[in-house]
């Protein structure tokens, strides 16, 4: 596995909310297997976008080292 940076973990952590709040909707005892492509689509998508949406927003907020 590759190592992430603390600001990538950060942003991990920050897009797991909008995943499980759909999961719970899906049921947590189903498995992805039971899933439709387009739920597990929707899952990766929302993952994706909501992990991009926590690095810019983290990133802004960083200083330029130089």
């Amino acid at each position: 596995m590759a190592e992430i940076t603390e600001e990538e973990h950060m942003a991990i952590l920050a897009s797991l909310k909008p995943v499980a709040r759909q999961m719970e909707t899906y049921g947590w005892d189903t498995r992805l297997s039971e899933l439709t492509e387009v739920q597990v689509l929707w899952l990766i998508e929302t993952a994706v976008q909501e992990f991009r949406e926590a690095m810019g927003e983290i990133t802004s907020q960083s200083e330029v080292p130089f």
